[in-house]
């Protein structure tokens, strides 16, 4: 064999001998079963990748267990890439409904601490008007908003849900509500219903101030998109609006313009509801505008009965009520018991709701709403 095939060979040989198979990176399922043993699974899964296939490794995880993030990931993945990670994490963390963690749960103390505890469901039915649940229960089947649009295609990698929500809200900062929605629109259901979540609370935050750059009813529009995140979708873009609200007892009408101009964009929108569900989110809307309208004045008043439609009626009695309640709890702790005394408590709030304020409370920063959530809980004589 001539010399210089020999030495070829060699090298060959030896080149082979010392290469070094790069590591695959783990399956999805290997992740998540890892994440399920504990942190010490994970690392030990991690361990052999270079520091960025690591990295997109978590991005995956987190992904597709958003629930992680409340876990030290970022612990795992090198220095270089550390800030990332927790930044990306915390995007996710702070949206607890991605893993079903939203709703309040029913609280243990019942609303009477000496009355016998309700069987869960209730067994009592209601017979009264009201809704039976205390989130909004969307109606099976509600057309899908976006459906005559195509996803815009993004640079993004599939395993940064972030990537493309960060895109969406930059288009929608510039008004382009269809680039938006296209933007959202993508395989993963959970990814695309969060998308149309965040931009349902970007739309709300920048409307309901300014008018001029849209109404209610395209923050509603996103969270009809928003899939089984519609309930807390629409209830906080509520919220959001009620932020603004002017205290109760302001008796300038202009200062209701833009309240008003909300709930008629989101009557008149087309947006293919049902007339009773459309109903009741306008009740939802006012409802939440006019509990912290009420909470913000320092006196209960009735001036919101002058600038504000008739559908708001209703509204206004109930969150002057609990006001008023409020208000009255420390100095009057004999309340009664019968139905003469029900119907003492309500003439003073229908005296209370005649007066007129000269001028609105101070603007403050509105106080946190400690509310229970007993609504799924009906004791004895609730049900009427």
């Amino acid at each position: 064999m001539p010399l210089r095939f020999l030495v070829s060979g060699l090298f060959l040989l030896s080149a082979c001998s010392n290469s070094v198979s790069e590591p695959e990176a783990p399956t999805t399922d290997q992740l998540v079963a890892a994440w399920s043993k504990g942190q010490g699974a994970l690392k030990e899964q991690l361990a052999s990748l270079p520091p960025a296939e690591a990295w997109l490794a978590l991005q995956t995880l987190l992904q597709v267990r958003p629930e992680s993030s409340t876990e030290p990931l970022c612990e795992l993945v090198d220095e270089g890439f550390k800030e990332a990670c927790s930044l990306h994490k915390a995007k996710i963390q702070e949206r607890p409904h991605l893993w079903g963690q939203a709703r309040r749960p029913i609280p243990d103390q019942p609303p009477n601490q000496f009355q016998e505890r309700q069987p869960r469901p209730s067994t009592h039915r209601r017979v009264g008007s009201g809704p039976q649940f205390s989130f909004v229960d969307p109606p099976k089947d509600l057309p899908f908003p976006f459906s005559d649009l195509e996803a815009h295609k993004t640079s993004c990698p599939e395993t940064d849900s972030q990537c493309r929500i960060g895109q969406a809200l930059r288009a929608i900062r510039r008004d382009k509500l269809e680039l938006t929605a296209q933007i959202c629109l993508n395989e993963s259901t959970m990814w695309q219903s969060e998308c149309f979540f965040r931009m349902a609370e970007e739309q709300s935050k920048r409307t309901a101030k300014d008018i001029r750059k849209g109404t209610l009813s395209d923050s509603v529009r996103f969270c009809l998109a928003s899939g089984q995140f519609m309930p807390e979708c629409l209830e906080q873009s509520f919220i959001l609006y009620s932020v603004q609200t002017p205290p109760s007892d302001d008796p300038r009408a202009e200062s209701w313009k833009n309240a008003v101009a909300h709930a008629s964009a989101l009557q008149e929108a087309e947006l293919g509801l049902p007339s009773d569900f459309k109903k009741a989110l306008l009740g939802r809307y006012w409802g939440s505008l006019l509990l912290g309208a009420y909470q913000l004045a320092e006196t209960v008043t009735g001036d919101p009965l002058d600038s504000l439609p008739d559908e708001a009626t209703l509204h206004i009695r109930a969150a002057a009520a609990y006001r008023l309640v409020g208000i009255l709890k420390e100095d009057s702790p004999e309340w009664g018991t019968g139905l003469q005394d029900l119907a003492r408590w309500g003439q003073n709030l229908s005296e209370q709701l005649t007066k007129r304020s000269p001028t609105p409370s101070e603007r403050k920063k509105p106080p946190k709403a400690d509310i229970q959530d007993f609504w799924q809980e009906d004791a004895v004589g609730d049900e009427d």
